[in-house]
């Protein structure tokens, strides 16, 4: 099994033809990593910090603050023993699961 790749995505540099940029390109530019791929790096370290999400993804303090709290909103990372470090809850290592399923069952459908 191959070790999964994290993709930091560039704000503003792809441009559509009409030099506009659309309001999905836009969105899509403007996300750092997706959600799985965030679960994937705190499951991979086990453990880890704001600072490791922005040197990770190149998130800021606040939008890497910001994603590691959305995620504790949804019950699937929570802050762990220690000050500052976050770990994955039961359910994050489940939507894990779950996207690895839903995974194999688009490439088995092409």
């Amino acid at each position: 099994m191959s070790p999964p790749s994290y993709s930091v995505y560039k704000v503003g540099r792809e441009l559509s033809t009409s030099g506009i940029i659309t309001a999905r390109k836009m969105d899509r530019d403007l996300i750092k990593a997706t959600k799985e791929e965030v679960l994937l790096f705190i499951r991979d370290r086990e453990w880890l910090t704001i600072h490791d999400l922005i040197e990770q993804f190149g998130y800021k303090y606040k939008g890497a603050e910001k994603r590691l709290y959305r995620l504790a909103r949804e019950g699937l990372a929570t802050p762990w023993i220690e000050r500052g470090q976050w770990t994955l809850t039961q359910d994050g290592f489940r939507r894990l699961e779950y996207y690895e399923q839903r995974r194999k069952q688009l490439e088995a459908g092409d």
